[in-house]
């Protein structure tokens, strides 16, 4: 009964802008400083056709859309509650959203290698940060409650002949417009039926400009330790350890009309929590035998990573720590070349 494809766009304008840069500097013969560093931007605009409206006073489409035209609307020629109505909201104007996403990430770390006794030690130490927001800003979406108290009682003011809403008392409801959803997609206009100030106030009233935001922060820290022990018949005994903590937090913040249930967008909570994990593992890698015949090669490797989780957020308005508790991995590998080929 509408065809949307039209007003949608087919492709989606985007912009993207992408740095990147990568530093080293030697402090010591043996000390190594690191940085870098990423920002990607991307900025996109998306047009949907007019907010496809869906009153039903049963609340068949969702509890915010439990309303329809009362018999008391200037603008209702049949005289009477309607159970509901569906129309687009072709005065309004299209969905335009906006979007913008910003990501940095940014890494900082020490490197370098020592000798202890006649063995070299090779170790780095350094911290991340990652940051990504996102960002929403939408046109022409309707406030439903300003939309329900429009649909109202209403009238003409006897004496100055302008549009009121009236509450179920009767006494005028301040800074309501009533708006006339049977004059067709210009609401009556051309008909004479309103003003072109009466059309322009029915918009304002019912219209509104929806924002949201979203952002994920990850904060990482992690030494690493790596060399040898001592040496087997099959080459040097390698090890490998290392800890890392690592703190995600994200943070969901809907349009506060949306969260309230009166947006024509589709109903969402604010939502945010963090987790915090605690890791530490260790690896040895054992070389059994080494140039012999039918064993070119044949290693053993054993590695084990314990990592342990705190969480916590809030989720419809209740404070939540889920018991993640925590977890050891581990792993056992045998390696066996028996000849260069195979």
């Amino acid at each position: 009964r509408y065809n949307f494809a039209p007003v949608n766009y087919l492709l989606q304008p985007i912009q993207r802008f992408n740095v990147y840069g990568q530093a080293s500097l030697r402090l010591t013969d043996n000390i190594n400083a690191n940085a870098m560093a990423t920002y990607v931007a991307r900025n996109s605009n998306q047009q949907l056709a007019e907010v496809p409206v869906t009153m039903d006073i049963r609340g068949l489409n969702g509890p915010q859309w439990a309303f329809a035209p009362t018999a008391g609307n200037y603008f209702n020629p049949f005289g009477q509650n309607l159970r509901g109505a569906n129309f687009r909201m072709a005065a309004v104007g299209p969905r335009k959203n906006y979007y913008n996403n910003d990501n940095t990430a940014v890494t900082l770390w020490l490197d370098g290698q020592f000798t202890l006794g006649s063995r070299d030690m090779y170790w780095d130490a350094g911290y991340s940060y990652l940051d990504a927001r996102f960002n929403q800003r939408g046109q022409n979406y309707i406030n439903l409650f300003n939309l329900q108290r429009a649909l109202g009682n209403s009238r003409r003011n006897p004496t100055t002949n302008a549009l009121e809403c009236l509450d179920s008392a009767g006494a005028v409801i301040r800074g309501c417009v009533p708006f006339n959803i049977f004059g067709g997609p210009d609401l009556g206009l051309a008909a004479g039926r309103i003003s072109r100030a009466e059309y322009d106030a029915m918009i304002d009233y019912v219209s509104y400009t929806l924002n949201t935001s979203q952002q994920l922060t990850t904060k990482d820290y992690f030494a690493n330790l790596s060399g040898s022990i001592v040496d087997l018949p099959g080459g040097p005994l390698g090890f490998a350890v290392g800890v890392e903590t690592r703190r995600t937090s994200f943070v969901d913040s809907p349009d506060s009309l949306v969260a309230g249930g009166g947006s024509s967008n589709n109903f969402q909570l604010p939502t945010s929590g963090q987790q915090t994990s605690k890791e530490i593992y260790a690896e040895l890698n054992i070389p059994i035998l080494a140039d012999i015949p039918g064993f070119k090669l044949l290693e053993l490797n054993l590695a084990a990573r314990d990592s342990s989780y705190d969480t916590n957020g809030i989720f419809n308005g209740n404070a939540i720590s889920p018991d993640l508790g925590g977890d050891t991995s581990k792993k056992v590998g045998l390696k066996w070349q028996i000849f260069d080929d195979l």
